[in-house]
């Protein structure tokens, strides 16, 4: 127990030096009675030199937004969270033991929580919602707390089928705070918050009566509670992916992705699926199609689906487009008419060894942008002598940014097919990046420069009995591993 107070403490203060903030020597009762003005002075310095008694009475909170860094008002933090603090109770998220029951149950101590504080407003029109989660680190491999997800050529899947028959349309539910619906499987103990410790309370922590977010098996418990509750009303659930259900007799096809579905059928099939889910969760509806209570446009999972009279239209989040620029430094930069260029091989002139060589017909890097690493004719020459990469392995940091990039083209890369191949060469090197393999990120930033957006069309068609598909190997094509591209 020591030695984890004296982490917190470190960990802590770390966070104060990178907010800026140093330790200053207390100031003496003369000192504050000198520092308030004369038409300020009440007799008492420390509630006059707060300007802001909101923040006062809040203990003189500091309130980070999670997301975007920016200062929260600290009496609309604490406000948020004790709203979070009563649902907690009013679902009975976790009941109040010793803390001997948990040592004696895991052998462990129980588990930290902490507040992610977020404003999904502005600051004209503030929405402040502040979410008290676990953190369960990872540190062993568990297989069976394992939780699936759909993949992302399912939602393009629901799509065609909605573009069969203009009677279908799509109900989309959102699930507030979801895995508060999930039991609790297996015994976990979290420590209590500061919000909700109250006079008794001491050595106590909360056991947990349901799934809490930063749990590990909350995904898994969360899967199971839908399950059943959509097996029950009769659908059946698909064997290739858990996450996928068909009824047989309304011929409503649902797609769950965390605590969003997405069903596709007749507006009275969906009726039933809306009265199914909102019997036992809070949820929010859209419904995308024609008609009163529809809407012509929907975002699911942070992608526009559009119904139009030629039929229906995704779009990817254009706003990991943008991030990806802005992360890059590529703003103002030239344009690239191609997301990427593929490897040519030539041969030496003993005609014996194959080389290759990465064209970038317009990778130029300027004084003023240091982020983006070209592939210079020296590390060509490198490559040239042992067919191997010889410039410099990224810094951690420096590696972290490359990931951080690509993993976000990434996740936007099922959705824009015109750069998938980019994409996919550029996270092949991930785990150990190079300095020459920005240009691989730079080629495909400047290409989203031109194309921001790409949207995919599904006109109305027929209903399909057979799925074609096509696909395509490069044989060998990467020369320094001869391996398939």
């Amino acid at each position: 127990a020591f030695c984890q107070a004296v982490c917190e403490g470190v960990a802590a203060q770390k966070k104060l030096y990178q907010l800026g903030m140093v330790a200053q020597p207390l100031m003496s009762f003369e000192e504050m009675m000198s520092a308030v003005p004369e038409e300020c002075k009440t007799g008492d310095p420390s509630k006059d030199l707060h300007e802001d008694m909101d923040e006062y009475e809040d203990g003189g909170m500091v309130a980070l937004d999670d997301q975007s860094g920016t200062p929260l008002k600290p009496s609309m933090v604490a406000k948020a969270r004790r709203e979070e603090i009563d649902y907690f109770k009013a679902m009975k998220v976790y009941e109040k033991v010793a803390i001997d029951e948990c040592w004696l149950e895991t052998g462990k101590a129980p588990i930290a929580v902490r507040w992610v504080d977020i404003n999904k407003g502005d600051e004209a029109r503030p929405n402040y919602r502040s979410r008290l989660v676990a953190k369960e680190y990872k540190n062993d491999v568990r297989p069976d707390l394992y939780a699936a997800t759909p993949p992302s050529e399912c939602l393009r899947l629901m799509i065609s089928k909605l573009a069969e028959n203009g009677a279908y349309k799509m109900l989309y539910a959102d699930v507030s705070r979801a895995y508060f619906y999930a039991k609790a499987i297996r015994p976990v103990y979290v420590k209590l918050p500061d919000e909700d410790v109250e006079p008794g309370d001491e050595g106590k922590c909360g056991k947990l009566l349901m799934s809490m977010y930063g749990t590990r098996d909350a995904a898994q418990n969360w899967s199971m509670e839908y399950s059943a509750t959509l097996v029950k009303d009769g659908y059946v659930q698909g064997k290739a992916n858990p996450c996928l259900f068909w009824h047989p007799k309304r011929d409503i096809s649902v797609m769950v992705h965390g605590d969003d579905f997405v069903a596709v059928g007749t507006e009275s099939d969906l009726r039933s699926t809306r009265a199914t889910l909102e019997n036992k969760y809070k949820i929010k509806v859209e419904t995308l199609g024609k008609g009163p209570g529809c809407k012509d446009e929907v975002r699911i999972l942070n992608k526009i689906v559009r119904y139009t009279n030629e039929g229906v239209e995704l779009e990817a989040d254009p706003r990991h487009a943008e991030l990806v620029i802005k992360e890059l430094g590529l703003e103002g930069a030239k344009l690239s008419k191609v997301p990427g260029t593929k490897e040519t091989k030539k041969k030496t002139k003993d005609d014996k060894t194959e080389v290759a060589e990465v064209l970038y017909e317009d990778e130029i890097r300027s004084e003023e942008d240091e982020f983006v690493m070209a592939v210079s004719d020296s590390s060509m020459e490198a490559q040239r002598e042992d067919g191997a990469e010889n410039d410099e392995e990224l810094e951690p940091m420096e590696a972290r940014r490359y990931r951080a990039v690509a993993a976000r083209l990434n996740y936007l890369a099922p959705d824009r097919v015109d750069i998938q191949f980019a994409v996919k060469e550029a996270a092949r090197v991930m785990s150990k990046p190079r300095r020459s393999h920005w240009a691989l990120l730079a080629k495909i930033g400047r290409y989203l420069i031109g194309r921001p957006r790409v949207i995919a069309r599904f006109p109305w068609q027929s209903p399909r009995a057979i799925v074609t598909t096509f696909t395509d190997s490069d044989w060998a094509g990467c020369s320094r591993t001869s391996k398939s591209t």
